[in-house]
C-alpha cells in the first residue's frame, strides 16, 4: 500500500511486503527483550543481558544466512526474528530463575487470547484482499487492515481480554 508507487512495481512490493511480514514476527520478542534485560540490570547484574544478547547476535547472523538460502531476503528477517526471540527466551529465563515466577496464569491467559483472536483476524485481512484484488492497492491494504482491526476488536473483547475490556468501560 505505501510502497507501489512510481517505479516501484508490483514484484518489488512483493518482496518488501515478504521482508516486512518476516520482520513482524518478531516484534512481539524484540518489544519484551527490553522489560527482561532491564529486570537484570535492576538486579545490578550487567553481564548477563550482554552476554545473551552476543549469542543472539551469532544466533541471528547463522540463522538469517541458512534462511536467506531458502527464503530470500525474508530469510534475513526471518533469522533476525529467530534471535530475538532466543534472547527474550534466556532473559526471561534467567530472571524467572533469579526471581522466581514472573508471569502468572491471567498473563499467559491475555497472550493466548491475542494470538487465539488473530487467527480470524488474519483470516478477514486476507480475505478481503483476495476479494478486492486487481483495485488499487491503497485501497486494498486499507480496507484489509480495517477488516483485520474490527474482527481482532470483536474477537478479543468476546474473548474477554482484560486490556480490551478496560478499553470498552465507560469511565465512572
Amino acid at each position: 500500500m505505501l510502497f507501489q508507487t512510481g517505479v516501484f512495481e508490483a514484484e518489488a512490493t512483493a518482496l518488501a511486503g515478504g521482508v516486512l511480514a518476516a520482520y513482524g514476527i518478531a516484534v512481539p520478542a524484540q518489544a519484551c527483550i527490553k522489560l527482561y534485560a532491564t529486570g537484570h540490570y535492576a538486579l545490578g547484574d550487567t553481564r548477563t543481558p550482554v552476554r545473551i544478547a552476543m549469542l543472539s547476535v551469532v544466533v541471528s547472523a547463522g540463522s538469517a544466512y541458512a534462511l536467506m538460502q531458502h527464503f530470500g531476503p525474508a530469510g534475513i528477517a526471518l533469522g533476525a526474528g529467530a534471535g530475538a526471540y532466543l534472547n527474550l527466551s534466556l532473559n526471561f529465563w534467567t530472571l524467572s530463575r533469579r526471581l522466581g515466577r514472573i508471569l502468572d496464569r491471567a498473563h499467559h491467559a491475555a497472550v493466548a487470547g491475542s494470538l487465539l483472536a488473530s487467527l480470524p483476524a488474519a483470516a478477514a485481512g486476507m480475505g478481503v484482499a483476495a476479494a478486492l484484488d486487481g483495485r488499487p492497492v491503497w485501497a486494498v491494504g486499507a480496507l484489509a487492515v480495517g477488516a483485520f482491526a474490527l474482527v481482532y476488536a470483536i474477537a478479543v473483547l468476546a474473548l474477554g481480554h482484560p486490556e480490551a475490556r478496560r478499553m470498552v468501560r465507560r469511565p465512572r
